[in-house]
């Protein structure tokens, strides 16, 4: 949208913005000033009183002033450097010494001013300019047309509509003209009832162009052109029922014809219907700009606009008091005799009083909408000439709206069908109207808090303020009502038109100046709702950092529906728009006053009708547990998967199925809560009316999952439980997607996927609601109305699912997607509280122990929450792969520890024994075994040099990759005890000892070696020593300090601020490793190209920087993500966008939430300086590229280091093929989709190794094939519930003998549950759990080695970290780790280089090489490294594959 602005600003560089000059100042205001004055030229025409010569669509004189600010912009150089000296000698005016001094109290910084400006220059659009010069050219040649378009002669409707369907057919034109019924169709009989089209009264442009207010958002903008219809086309009564918008919808028709009949005009337009602030009554004609679509060179800004034909009426058309909010001007006769067959109801249309029926308070405001774009013109161009920022603040405030998708996109032909802004009342005019408010406006007892905006403001302070407003004071508990201070409503009609009428009739009052219209008619409550968010949002943005939140707020599109709701539904109607249609009218013949739907009748809009409702029932239902439930457009998913289409042909109606999406907000406090409580019984409140209402509406609400429990307060209350009380962080994620499908299945009929539901929920699922939204909604659209429902809160999470839970899970309880994890795995809560005992156990061993114990901490993924698959309990059973826990253990300080390296070691492994003995004695069953892989121990005297040379313990392997390969991730060459805990806990645990000493010896040694001075070759020795020792000193930090603290970080970022961020962790995991660059704690090694995988550790980093939503270089979202679908596609939308390369990913974990939890408040204590400083460091670096990511605490990537340019361009085209998918799946329900983000393709790779699958350990770890299921997905429907029992049955939801059983105890449910011995935890069954030591024999497999216990031992893994040792120069190897049974290969571009090029022998290749023909080169021994890898492998490689 702004082409000129990049982010390509320093953060730190505070001052970069101080440099601007008065000059620079003056000039600005000076072309502001001129835009003011143009604009004020076009309003003066288009709201004078004269007939449509007034303005004809362009300006004699636009020329001379477009092109007089065109040559002022072109000036020679020679003028300007005349210019410059002229200035250069002039001292500062007042007015920009004023300026100067109002800046730094209006701007904390002057690069937002200028940031601003150049925003508001680059999205100005500026009327009567050269930019718009071909706008008003085609604008006048439209206008012209439609001035002397010829009349058509009265006819009565139905004759007059039948002629416009024979001319269209009969003309050359391709384009059909439909007559656009104002949401109800004409009446039988038409006979009396006469149309006919006469030439425009008057042509004028309104709206924001003339004004000067036109903004050019994502999509371009529009023009808005009022075309005022002769009198003498309407009668005096033609506001009754629907007659003015018949003969509305008939002149628009007859326009349209004369249109498409133009073949100069449809040469350069394409014009088509469209419906204003989406009111089927008020239908308008859309020109677009052939231009876009049709020449992709020609797609600048000034061609990115439509023109709008909007029908309108004067004043004097019909009185003013017969269009009250309060009157009914569509007759109960009319309805019900219109369109009976033999049926004349024209003599009883106008027979009943208005106060008969209920009001019709939209039907009124729309057709007083119609007389007042001329006086929203003056009052708008008054307060222009009023106010120099108000111009500017709504310029601002567009974009802002724009940006997250408020007002209709209709500017592009070809993105017509894809309407992804919300079309509805809150749009760039609303919210120019509220600004006008603030201004100007009446301050009444609900917001005399308000203050009245000064006219003296500067755009960004009035921008601000509207902010304020909207957050805190648009929206009250009760009724909000706004209305402007001088009102222009006759004394006559105050009465009529009084603010309490207003408020008796609407939910949201904002009544215009004129005192007569409702500017809030027909919006949407969750519309204002997101908005009330957004503007908090924001201001909590600008607050921290109005620098750095520029691009947040004005530059990022933020309305990418699958990350801004937590929850995304899409909701599928099975009846078509023509069926519903149909249903209409048959039940208006059959209604009487009290059953007829007055509230379908007065929205006009069956799709929004039924929104509102499921909304209602929704908001019912959640409560507090939801911030915001919003229904939007299907298209918006279509817009984002497929490029929109430019072809012309139309989509047929009559089958189109009624389809839209409902995105929910989670409160993250709320959502997770087991119990949702209603209110008391009547009997425990006296049988008080509002108790007995208030029980009913709940037991409504929820049918038979509503029960009567007694809590330990005493209180007795209705409730709904949605788990036991020992229900995981994952189980309870799933709460609220249960309530979601409960409450739309049985209300609505909408069918879910089988596996959305527990079985209990399932049998309290009855599709029998008798809540008032379903039944009108039932009654209105017909007993079989129905659909179904889909969400990817249901589709992702399955994924996580490996082959070893799944065949763990009971065939009862399958049927749930967030079912509670099947023994002998546990959750990880559990696994937790076993690890805090089994630390409490071993520290009470320290008195049998030589020195006290005096930490134990630990770096395992299964107690942070974050490991790809639950830790399995295992006791004294052998298993394919044997999970272990790492601990780092730390005996209290002493001074007799040992100086020398190895005494050392030998010490640390006899205190590892003594412990391992200690312990097994205490606890029988237990074993323990001393791992040490080092190998080399030396007797030698020198010790030193052993160490450096390679041959202690451990360095081994360090020095056999090259200086620039870097150092080891891995942590297997240290001394480790593990110890089998098969007498309580069940799980493996090994023990790190960590001993600060060892760290004292390697920085002691380091300091010797860098203090000598040597001399010839000892000097490069000297620098492969200090390289070893660094590498060797940053390896012991990693395994016993960094991982350590990561660890700790991030459990408290997860447990403290975001439940589901453990779980998207996972689910990301699992992404990453099925793609191969998933690198587990230990794995890999840092390159000086950076790691070529992703360290699990990384991965935390990149889903936490998208749950504190704080990157002033991404996106800023309305919160933090609350479900775990919404995080990882959050996160895949970053690694697609993110500009690593221009910017470090910087990752704050230790928040402070504001009290909205709206946004992480901006922590100032965090320096970033060593961060930025590093990253503009490697940028210097010739192997500078892929992703730095960064923590406060590890600001230079020297933990686990920075992922290789190789890697991040692969997870690039990987995250963006993803997000494809997901909105292809999103769009269309089709859940076998979701499979393919976790399939990915191999033919990219050089060479790959396939495995003996026998023995890949990790082979159970694999996703379960049932989450690749590739039948479609079997959605339960209402006569699953309804038809019989045995019908339930069929399903196998549960045992046949629960089903029909009914409480004979009729007491409490929780009570019931006592008494009869059962838990809510108990299985499906009823059955008491088993030995879970039985449980664990049976679930475990020996491995395929034949030895017992090799605790964490994957072949393939050593294979591939012995590949990556000895190849490093040669290949980069990837591999799934989790269940993978082939390890890829990409040949690094050395080789390609080498290979490609004549390249001759050198020393020191690292190569294997052999000669070629031409003398003296060389090229790389592909097939020999192969054959050697072949040979390595022995019996695990069974084949190897080239491409």
């Amino acid at each position: 949208m702004v082409k000129n602005l990049k982010r390509k600003i320093d953060h730190n560089d505070n001052d970069s913005g101080k440099s601007i000059t008065a000059k620079n100042i003056k000039s600005k205001g000076t072309k502001s000033k001129s835009t003011h004055t143009e604009s004020t030229e076009l309003v003066d025409a288009a709201i004078s009183d004269d007939d449509a010569e007034s303005f004809d669509g362009s300006s004699d004189n636009d020329t001379s002033e477009g092109e007089g600010l065109e040559s002022s912009e072109d000036e020679s150089e020679d003028e300007v450097k005349k210019n410059k000296k002229v200035h250069s000698e002039k001292a500062p005016t007042a007015d920009e010494l004023r300026e100067l001094s109002v800046t730094p109290k209006i701007f904390r910084s002057n690069l937002i001013k200028l940031e601003i400006e150049e925003l508001l220059n680059e999205t100005r659009i500026t009327p009567q300019s050269s930019k718009t010069k071909d706008l008003e050219a085609v604008m006048k040649r439209l206008v012209n047309f439609i001035e002397n378009t010829p009349e058509v002669p009265e006819l009565p409707l139905k004759q007059a509509i039948q002629n416009l369907y024979t001319k269209s057919k009969s003309a050359s034109s391709k384009i059909s003209t439909q007559y656009k019924a104002p949401f109800l169709k004409p009446a039988l009989d038409t006979t009396h009832f006469l149309v006919k089209y006469k030439p425009p009264l008057k042509i004028a442009v309104v709206g924001s162009y003339a004004l000067g207010l036109a903004t050019r958002s994502r999509f371009g903008f529009n023009v808005d052109i009022a075309i005022q219809m002769p009198t003498d086309l309407f009668t005096e009564k033609d506001y009754l029922n629907y007659r003015y918008f018949y003969k509305r919808s008939y002149y628009i028709g007859c326009l349209l014809s004369a249109l498409n009949d133009n073949e100069e005009l449809t040469s350069t337009l394409e014009f088509d219907y469209d419906y204003l602030r989406g009111d089927e009554r008020l239908p308008v004609i859309v020109c677009y700009n052939k231009k876009i679509s049709g020449n992709k060179t020609e797609k600048s800004s000034s061609n990115s606009f439509c023109f709008r034909l909007i029908p309108c009426i004067s004043p004097e058309t019909f009185s003013r008091d017969k269009l009250s909010p309060c009157r009914n001007h569509v007759r109960l006769n009319y309805i019900k005799n219109a369109w009976l067959p033999k049926k004349d109801s024209s003599t009883t249309d106008d027979s009943e009083s208005a106060s008969v029926n209920p009001p019709t308070p939209n039907y009124n405001s729309a057709l007083i909408s119609e007389i007042q774009y001329f006086s929203h013109m003056s009052f708008l161009h008054n307060l222009c000439k009023q106010s120099p920022g108000f111009k500017d603040a709504v310029i601002l405030s567009k974009v802002w709206i724009s940006q997250r998708g408020f007002g209709k996109r209709v500017t592009n032909p070809s993105l017509k069908s894809g309407e992804v802004e919300r079309d509805g009342v809150v749009n760039g005019f609303l919210i120019t109207m509220i600004l006008a408010w603030l201004i100007c406006g009446n301050r009444g007892q609900n917001s005399k808090k308000t203050p009245v905006l000064s006219t003296g403001l500067s755009s960004f302070q009035m921008f601000k303020s509207l902010l304020s407003f909207i957050s805190n004071d648009l929206i009250s508990e009760s009724k909000s009502a706004l209305e402007f201070r001088n009102s222009q409503k006759e004394s006559a009609l105050s009465e009529k038109f009084s603010l309490a009428e207003f408020t008796n009739n609407f939910d949201h009052t904002f009544v215009d100046p004129s005192g007569h219209l409702n500017l809030m008619s027909r919006v949407r409550p969750w519309e204002l709702k997101r908005l009330q968010i957004e503007a908090a949002n924001t201001l909590s943005t600008l607050d921290a950092d109005e620098e750095k939140g520029f691009f947040s707020v004005f530059i990022d599109y933020v309305d990418n529906p699958l990350c801004v709701y937590d929850h995304l539904y899409k909701l599928e109607f099975d009846s078509s728009l023509y069926q519903l249609d149909q249903q209409l009218y048959h039940n208006f013949i059959d209604s009487d006053e009290s059953s007829l739907n007055w509230k379908m009748l007065d929205e006009a809009n069956i799709v929004s009708y039924l929104q509102n409702q499921i909304v209602s029932i929704l908001s019912q239902g959640l409560g507090n547990r939801a911030l915001l439930i919003e229904a939007r457009q299907s298209e918006l998913i279509s817009h984002l998967s497929k490029p929109p289409s430019s072809s012309n042909i139309k989509p047929n109606l009559i089958n189109k199925k009624i389809t839209f999406l409902v995105g929910i907000i989670v409160n993250k406090s709320e959502a997770s809560k087991l119990v949702t409580l209603g209110p008391q019984p009547p009997a425990a409140s006296n049988n008080s009316q509002s108790s007995i209402l208030e029980s009913e509406s709940f037991e409504n609400l929820w049918g038979e999952k509503s029960e009567l429990r007694r809590f330990k307060d005493g209180s007795i209350r209705l409730s709904t439980v949605w788990g036991s009380s020992d229900s995981s962080p994952f189980e309870r994620s799933g709460i609220v997607p249960k309530m979601i499908s409960f409450l739309l299945m049985r209300h609505f009929k909408l069918g879910f996927p089988d596996k959305s539901l527990a079985n209990s929920d399932l049998l309290a699922l009855k599709c029998n609601s008798k809540s008032i939204e379903s039944l009108n909604v039932l009654k209105a659209l017909g007993k079989h109305f129905g659909g179904k429902a889909s969400s990817l809160s249901t589709d992702l999470p399955r994924f996580l699912q490996t082959i070893d839970e799944a065949k763990c899970v009971k065939k009862s309880s399958s049927a749930d997607i967030y079912q509670q994890i099947p023994k002998p795995f546990l959750d990880f809560e559990t696994t937790q509280k076993y690890f805090i005992e089994w630390t409490k156990k071993v520290i009470n061993l320290g008195d049998n122990l030589p020195l006290q114990i005096s930490s134990i901490r630990t770096t395992s993924p299964f107690l942070r929450g974050t490991s790809v698959t639950v830790p399995k309990q295992t006791y004294d059973n052998d298993d394919t792969y044997l999970y272990a826990i790492d601990t780092i253990l730390e005996f209290e300080t002493s001074t007799k520890w040992p100086d020398e390296i190895l005494a050392l070691q030998k010490v640390k492994t006899a205190f590892l024994q003594k412990l391992g003995e200690v312990y097994c004695s205490s606890n029988s069953g237990a074993s323990f075994n001393i791992v040490c892989r080092n190998y080399g121990h030396s007797d030698s005297e020198s010790n030193n040099f052993i160490l450096v040379d390679g041959v202690s313990p451990l360095t081994i392997g360090n020095d056999g990759i090259s200086e620039s390969s870097g150092d080891l991730l891995t942590h297997e060459q240290d001394l480790v005890l593990e110890i089998v805990d098969s007498s309580y806990t069940g799980f493996i645990y090994r023990v790190y000892l960590k001993l600060d000493r060892e760290k004292f010896f390697y920085d002691r040694m380091l300091k010797q070696f860098k203090a000598s001075t040597p001399m010839g070759k000892d000097i490069t020795s000297k620098k492969a020593k200090v390289a070893t020792l660094t590498r060797q000193l940053r390896h012991w930090n990693r395994v016993y300090e960094w991982r350590a603290k990561h660890h700790y970080e991030v459990d408290s970022f997860s447990k403290t601020h975001y439940p589901t961020f453990a779980t998207t962790c996972r689910l990301f995991k699992r992404w990453l490793s099925c793609h191969f660059l998933l690198l587990e704690s230990g794995e890999g090694y840092i390159s000086s190209h950076g790691v070529h995988g992703v360290p699990e550790e990384i991965a935390e980093l990149i889903v936490a920087s998208v749950f504190s939503n704080k990157s002033y270089d991404f996106k800023v979202y309305l919160n933090s993500p609350n479900s775990v679908t919404s995080a990882f596609i959050r996160v895949l939308e970053l690694l697609a966008k993110y500009k690593f390369n221009e910017f470090p990913l910087l990752v704050n974990m230790s928040l402070d939430l504001d009290d909205d939890d709206i946004i992480p408040s901006e922590d100032t204590s965090v320096d970033w300086s060593v961060a930025n400083e590093h990253f503009n460091n490697c940028k210097k670096s010739k192997t500078f590229g892929g992703m730095y990511v960064m923590s406060p605490k590890n600001q230079n990537c020297e933990w686990f280091g920075h992922i290789s340019a190789l890697v991040t361009n692969q997870l690039k085209k990987l995250a963006t093929a993803s997000l494809s998918t997901l909105e292809d799946l999103a769009g269309t329900g089709n859940t076998n989709l979701a499979g393919k983000i976790f399939s990915s393709p191999a033919d990219k790779f050089d060479f790959k190794l396939v495995l003996d699958p026998e023995f890949c350990t990790r082979s159970f770890q694999a996703i379960s094939p049932l989450a690749f299921k590739q039948e479609p997905d079997r959605y339960l429907r209402a006569s699953d519930f309804t038809k019989s029992k045995n019908k339930i049955d069929d399903l196998n939801l549960t045992n046949k003998g629960d089903i029909g059983k009914e409480d004979d105890l009729g007491g409490y449910k929780n009570i019931e549950l006592a008494i009869g011995g059962a838990t809510e935890g108990d299985d499906y069954d009823g059955k008491k759990s088993v030995d879970i030591l039985q449980i664990a024999s049976k679930h475990t497999r020996p491995n395929p080695f034949g030895l017992p216990k090799m605790i964490a031992f994957d072949p393939a893994s050593k294979l591939k970290s012995e590949l990556e040792l000895i190849y490093n120069k040669s290949a980069v190897f990837f591999r799934d780790i989790y269940g993978g049974n082939v390890i890829y290969g990409l040949w690094t571009p050395l080789v390609h280089k080498i290979n490609s090029e004549t390249s001759k022998l050198k020393a020191n290749l690292g190569l294997n090489i052999m000669p070629t023909k031409s003398k003296d080169s060389v090229k790389v021994n592909i097939d020999a490294i192969l054959c050697e890898i072949l040979h390595l492998g022995e019996d695990l490689i069974s084949e190897v594959s080239v491409k």
